[in-house]
């Protein structure tokens, strides 16, 4: 590859610019208007007629009263709100670029159609997510069932997300091992792709504490000097969440399409759990950024105690 640097030591580089990017973004954003917010579950209430049991009236109650429950949960919604986001933009990038190279899309083709599914998956968790967010932000307006459900929807996202994103890697290593034979002028655009994603990787799994994807990145390399990558645009970043602010105030959602998930725990291997949640990063291990910068944004589940119960949620947690 053009650069040998080491990844890891790579995205040192950018930690500074990582943890003032995501503070500001992850943290304030999605900047929901509250007015509309209203609006928007009000409107989606108006299709609900099932009745809120004692455990949904109960968790309701229980984040009104605990300010601090609710501003945690928000943050780690926003999390994975931005990161599906920023994920889904650069997936599609990769996509044109691995369809414009005809050697590798004759020979990678599972991958690249696997990338695109999770991209298409992605899109909807946005919505799920900036959903659970909405509700959230006007929690005093919600009906406790709907609560619940867009929690519980959102929660399985999260899980589907975390499983699923094993194609991002696969497709890491294709153009990483297609490209090795090939000179460094060409693919330029597919290379560009490996790069962004690469560092998607590392930066989400950094913050999660995600050994096993870190471990991954270890003996690996960029093609192109990370600094001239501009791997985050805040600007575009900010326009792509109006929009979908904009699409989530058009929705009218029916009983059907608000039913709580039932996911096949076989087919996704793992499901949403308080661990799953709570990964804990040991950020001075890794020796990449500082733990007390992050703000504790990304929530530990035991610490915050937040409501990752799968018994109010209504989570399949598999035995």
């Amino acid at each position: 590859m053009k650069k040998k640097t080491n990844l890891l030591i790579a995205f040192g580089i950018l930690s500074a610019f990582v943890i003032g990017f995501l503070i500001g973004i992850m943290i304030e954003y999605p900047k929901v208007d509250n007015d509309e917010v209203s609006g928007t579950i009000g409107k989606v209430n108006n299709y609900r007629n099932t009745k809120a049991t004692e455990a949904d009236i109960e968790l309701k109650n229980e984040l009104l009263a605990d300010s601090a429950k609710q501003k945690s949960l928000q943050k780690y919604l926003n999390f994975y709100y931005v990161t599906a986001l920023k994920m889904a933009g650069d997936i599609d990038f990769a996509v044109k670029e691995a369809n414009a190279v005809e050697d590798f899309k004759r020979i990678n083709q599972t991958q690249i159609s696997n990338l695109d599914s999770y991209g298409k998956l992605l899109s909807k968790a946005r919505t799920d997510l900036l959903f659970a967010l909405s509700a959230i932000k006007a929690i005093k307006d919600v009906d406790p069932a709907l609560l619940r459900d867009l929690l519980n929807k959102a929660s399985n996202m999260v899980a589907q997300m975390n499983y699923r994103n094993r194609s991002v890697l696969g497709f890491i290593d294709a153009v990483a091992l297609f490209s090795k034979p090939n000179s460094s002028t060409e693919y330029e655009g597919l290379k560009r792709a490996h790069d962004i994603l690469s560092l998607n990787e590392i930066n989400t799994s950094v913050l999660t504490g995600d050994k096993p994807v870190l471990k991954f990145f270890d003996k690996k390399a960029l093609f192109n000097n990370v600094q001239e990558l501009n791997w985050a645009d805040p600007k575009n970043l900010n326009d792509m969440m109006q929009q979908d602010i904009e699409k989530l105030g058009a929705v009218e959602m029916d009983v059907e399409k608000l039913g709580s998930v039932h996911l096949d725990a076989e087919k996704l291997g793992r499901l949403f759990d308080a661990e799953m949640l709570g990964y804990v990063c040991d950020m001075e291990k890794l020796g990449l950024i500082d733990a007390e910068g992050l703000e504790g944004y990304i929530v530990d589940a035991e610490k915050l105690n937040i409501y990752v119960d799968a018994e109010k949620l209504g989570i399949i947690v598999p035995m």
